[in-house]
């Protein structure tokens, strides 16, 4: 089994690589053989389903699994609760804002 090559890249830096030696990539591929999912067709007969199409799906639903979905859940909730209070204290200065304004700046009739 060759050795496994993982590239990250973000947008205007340089790309960061990881290999994974020809042991480890035959552990993955032995993982992938051995998960399969079973179900029951309408014959009554039991079908077996690969749960990965190989290593690279592997990699990508558990990175997306234990990665990036818990991060995207904690922070975005974090990142709205915390914008929407940024937009109820804008609102609010706002306000006085407007107020000030008015009291002080606005024509008075005389």
């Amino acid at each position: 089994m060759p050795k496994i090559t993982i590239t990250f890249q973000e947008q205007g830096s340089d790309p960061i690589t990881v290999e994974l030696n020809e042991k480890i990539a035959g552990i993955l591929d032995k993982f992938v053989e051995d998960q399969v999912e079973t179900s029951t067709n309408e014959n009554g007969e039991t079908v077996s389903t690969p749960k990965y199409t190989g290593k690279a799906d592997l990699f990508m639903k558990h990175t997306q699994a234990s990665l990036i979905q818990p991060l995207v859940e904690k922070y975005v909730a974090d990142f709205e609760t915390n914008t929407v209070a940024q937009i109820a204290a804008l609102e609010e200065q706002k306000k006085a804002l407007e107020n000030t304004i008015k009291n002080n700046f606005a024509p008075k009739l005389v």
